[in-house]
């Protein structure tokens, strides 16, 4: 039994590292794949006069049929939440920035500006006994404080027979434990698990590659996540840690679940200032 769940945790991880590129001249060559996997979706910005950005999210996204894929506030100043621009390591990104004068929402404390695969999107949703690679890049604004406040750059967020959505996994930040992965995988306990994966002085100003492999099932699923960075080099997990994590990854009230990039944050007098997130290379990938 011991050598089969060495065995078990050994192919877990070897899935997600057979990702090969089509060319090495770049660390973060934009071109790859994983063996046994489908490419669903490529959100990939070279030229930004190519393409109108929204349109092409939604395109992406699954927003051209099913509306509502890019969620934004509104602010006084009448300013872009989503624009293009030209970075010197990507050539060109997708930045989000939520304003100091955006909108307090109307319902709830958070405030998001956030990427989303359409909720009726056959391709882009995972369900029940799934295995979907989500993979894409990121940049945390260097300015970017944050204190004990909710604040999430991503999330899988579930659809359910109650209709509360609840978050299966997020990649939030915080002062005290930096880059943190928060996940619920006890069905019974209903507990959030919280793993510190960087200091934040890590991720300010950092362009960082992440790899979240689910395999969505009942009791016997798992999480499986990589962060590198611009080099190539593993920031997570170190050599004497394990980024996968074993679980109830599709509760039995959930119908679906579907990945959200972008900035979520609780509103709060003294963390209301301007921030930018960037993105680039958002795909997923579904196991046949």
């Amino acid at each position: 039994m011991k050598s089969l769940l060495i065995f078990l945790i050994f192919y877990n991880c070897f899935t997600i590292f057979s990702w090969n590129p089509v060319s090495a001249t770049n660390a973060w060559d934009f071109n790859f794949n994983f063996s046994g996997f489908t490419n669903q979706a490529k959100l990939v910005i070279t030229d930004c006069n190519a393409v109108k950005l929204e349109q092409e999210i939604n395109r992406v996204l699954g927003g051209i049929k099913h509306k509502g894929v890019i969620q934004q506030p509104h602010n006084i100043a009448n300013l872009s939440h989503v624009t293009c621009v030209d970075d010197p390591f990507m050539g060109k990104a997708i930045n989000l920035t939520l304003f100091k004068m955006d909108d307090v929402p109307k319902h709830g404390h958070m405030q998001r500006l956030e990427l989303k695969s359409a909720s009726k999107s056959k391709s882009l949703v995972a369900h029940r006994d799934e295995e979907i690679i989500y993979s894409w890049w990121f940049y945390v604004d260097p300015s970017l404080t944050v204190e004990k406040q909710t604040f999430t750059i991503f999330s899988l967020k579930t659809g359910s027979l109650d209709s509360h959505n609840h978050s299966l996994a997020s990649f939030s930040l915080s002062k005290k434990q930096g880059l943190n992965l928060r996940f619920d995988l006890d069905a019974k306990r209903q507990q959030t698990t919280k793993i510190s994966m960087l200091l934040l002085s890590a991720v300010r100003g950092a362009w960082i590659q992440a790899f979240v492999q689910v395999q969505y099932k009942k009791a016997t699923g798992f999480i499986n996540v990589i962060l590198k960075d611009i080099l190539g080099h593993q920031l997570f997990p170190a050599a004497n840690q394990t980024g996968i994590f074993h679980g109830d990854t599709f509760h039995s009230e959930w119908t679906s679940v579907r990945p959200k990039w972008g900035l979520s944050r609780t509103v709060s007098q003294d963390y209301h200032n301007s921030v930018y997130l960037l993105l680039q290379n958002l795909q997923v990938w579904k196991k046949m």
